[in-house]
This record gives structure tokens, sequence and C-alpha cells, in this order.
């Protein structure tokens, strides 16, 4: 398959979004001093009302917003120099990480800290990550990332030191989670996706080791998730398998066994479609969903296996 997966796929689902503070009067007392303070009773719906408003609303870019929901206020660090594994894809990047700027329920985690070290703490950790051109061309035609792309990440640890929320909790609170099992590169998930915006979608990730309550919640942003990437996507995915099928209708002879034609399919696609970025670049703003599931095409070795 000549495609390069995503960012997405190697981060893994991390996951959070928001709402508006107007709906959540409770959550604005942090204005000033120390943050809000959960209740002593009722912490398992406390939470699950944080992340779900974290989760299905628009703002985990906006650290006035997310503070609002979370009782907190954040000050920011920016940094344009070494970069995460994911980052040093780009040309350049810029990443902010969000502390709170008061003492807070939770303690601060950064990207460097080691994550066996929660201890008997809710550790938090907030950052947005931007990355400017990335690569548009290659060996291989690229059906995921567009050339700038923002990861927005809110990530929650020791949550079982905080309250016990079980897995039915969250399947009573997210009817419909799906379920990842665990790999040899990550933990047992169990994963809720809201809607998606035109520019972006979330998902909010639980992690409850071997069935206990759960450790983990953790929530991202992703540019590449929203309507218009998907509609772009399925746009330039169909030019490029019409643009396979197109060589192969032209080129009777390729169809002998034996005769690979990958590179010559792949280079007729290019010329004939460009690039990823060029069908968004060009998709207009109608909020409207992409057609289907995206499926990736198998760009041929052989004319006879064209999809």
């Amino acid at each position: 398959m000549a495609w390069r997966p995503g960012w997405q796929a190697a981060c893994g689902a991390w996951l959070l979004a928001l709402t508006g503070c107007a709906a959540w009067p409770s959550l604005a007392r942090a204005q000033d001093g120390d943050a809000a303070a959960p209740p002593l009773v009722g912490r398992q719906a406390w939470m699950l009302d944080r992340l779900q408003a974290l989760a299905d609303a628009d703002s985990l870019a906006d650290p006035v917003k997310v503070g609002a929901i979370l009782g907190v206020k954040f000050d920011k660090t920016v940094s344009t120099t070494s970069p995460s594994h994911m980052e040093s894809f780009a040309r350049t990047f810029e990443r902010i990480e969000y502390t709170p700027a008061t003492r807070a329920w939770f303690a601060a985690d950064t990207l460097a800290a080691d994550p066996l070290a929660a201890g008997d703490t809710v550790h938090l950790l907030y950052y947005q990550s931007k990355r400017f051109g990335l690569p548009e061309t290659s060996d291989m035609i690229v059906f995921d990332n567009l050339r700038d792309d923002r990861q927005d990440s809110l990530l929650l640890r020791g949550l079982d030191k905080f309250a016990c929320i079980t897995l039915a909790d969250v399947q009573r609170r997210f009817p419909g989670l799906t379920h990842m099992q665990a790999t040899d590169v990550g933990a047992e998930q169990y994963l809720y996706y809201p809607p998606p915006r035109e520019e972006s979608g979330t998902v909010l990730a639980f992690r409850a080791p071997r069935g206990r309550c759960v450790a983990e919640a953790s929530v991202q942003e992703f540019s590449g998730f929203g309507k218009r990437h998907a509609r772009a996507q399925s746009k330039f995915i169909g030019c490029v398998r019409e643009a396979a099928q197109a060589y192969c209708a032209g080129h009777p002879e390729a169809a002998a066994a034996g005769f690979q034609v990958g590179p010559q399919v792949e280079a007729f696609a290019r010329e004939k479609c460009v690039s990823l970025n060029a069908f968004h670049d060009r998709e207009p703003r109608t909020n409207e969903p992409a057609p289907g599931k995206v499926e990736y095409p198998e760009l041929p070795w052989r004319c006879g296996a064209a999809k």
C-alpha cells in the first residue's frame, strides 16, 4: 500500500475539547487564588462531567475555556526547539505547554516527566503542537498529512487515586465506546468519538488496567480529524484511484504477467492529482460530512491488480 500513516495512528488515541463556561457556572469560581476544589462526594460524576465537557465542545485549543472547565487558570510556555519524534518530521514546529498558574487539585506534568512517577496524586499534562512544512511529496503518495497540522492534548494520570471510575461508569456515560485491545506499543483503551467539527475532531480515551478503576483518561483534538479534511481526502483518494485505472487502460501491455508498474502509476497519479494539500486548499467550508469511510487505494504493482 502506497500511503504514509498520519501522526494520529503513530500517537495512538489520546484526547479532548470543550464547552463554554456559561453552561458550567460552578466552574467559573477559580478566577483568582487557588483552583476550585473537587467535591468530597460524587467525584466519579464530577470527573466524568468534565471529561465529557472537554470532549464534546470545540475549545481544547483555548486554555481559558479549558481552565473554566477544570477550575484553574493556566500559564503557557512556548518552545521551538528540541522537537519530539512526531515534530521532527516538520520543517518547523511550535509547542505550547500549559501549567496551572495557581495551586490546583492536580499536579502538573511535562512531556519529559516519568510516566511511572504518578505517586498518589492526579497528574495533568496539557499541550498544543503545531507542525509546519510536512513533506508533500516523497517516494510514496501521502494520503493523510497536510503540510501544516495541529494537535491539542490533555492527559490525566493517576485518576484511580482520585476516584474509582469503573468501566461500567464509563460505558453508562458514553454508550457505543470503541474497544481497542492492548498491543506491543499501547495499552488497552476504550474510546469515545464525538461528532467531528469542520476543522478538527477529538477522541476521548480511558485506560483501566485489567478492568479495574480507570487510571488514565486523555483527550486529543486533531486538525486532521475535521470534516473538511475528510472531504478533501476522500476526493483526493478518488482521484488517485481513477488515475491508476486510467493509466492501466492506456497501457494494455502493462497487464502482462510480471510487468510491474507501481512507480509509473504513482508518478501518473501524482501528475494528475498533485497532492492532498491541493484538494484541501480548494475545499470549501460547507460543514458537510465526508461520503463514507476512507478506503485507501492499493496502487497496483500490476495493472491486473488495480482497484
